[in-house]
């Protein structure tokens, strides 16, 4: 309910790219998927990244091609944000633990 209230929101606000077939739904399906599978591989103690790098290649290759209208710009900046983020963490973490 909360997922279906959220994207109605984000249709509303940004109109036709997040209609289905469109870039900001190609986002929203990827980050939904990402954080389902990640849930997931958290619980059978696998890391979470493992899990968001399947699917990310599990929708790319699925036939009716539900991401493949994502911009390759947009897809560049994901990736980069989230090689930032993820290498935030890592130093954050590695500072934590050798106070």
């Amino acid at each position: 309910m909360l997922v279906a209230l959220a994207y109605g929101g984000l249709a509303f606000l940004i109109g036709d790219p997040m209609l289905p077939g469109g870039a900001a739904w190609c986002v929203f399906i990827l980050w939904f998927c990402s954080i389902i599978v990640g849930s997931m591989c958290k619980m059978y103690k696998v890391p979470a990244l493992l899990g968001n790098l399947i699917i990310g290649i599990v929708l790319k290759n699925l036939p009716g091609g539900i991401v493949d209208d994502l911009p390759t710009e947009w897809a560049g900046a994901i990736r980069s944000t989230g090689t930032y983020s993820y290498s935030t963490a890592a130093a954050a973490a590695a500072v934590a633990a050798h106070p």
